[in-house]
């Protein structure tokens, strides 16, 4: 199922204080975990950004859902 606005916009934030301190960062991305298709597209993503990647796994406060948040960092 796909993410809601309140669950992106809650992602956002969680990508922006885990990336916090690095340099060049780019291609946010969020997928939820249970979504095929919205997992397919965070995959194809993280090759599209700077050389490094991050990825983790977030529980969103009110839904519970899964979230795996991520960015492209360095150079």
């Amino acid at each position: 199922m796909a993410l809601t606005a309140d669950e992106r916009k809650w992602s956002l934030g969680m990508i922006e204080e885990f990336a916090e301190g690095e340099e060049c960062v780019d291609n946010f991305r969020m997928a939820d975990k249970n979504d095929a298709k919205e997992m397919e597209l965070f995959e194809e993503q993280s090759f599209n950004g700077c050389c490094g990647t991050m990825e983790k796994e977030v529980v969103h406060p009110q839904t519970g859902k899964r979230i795996l948040i991520g960015c492209n960092f360095g150079h």
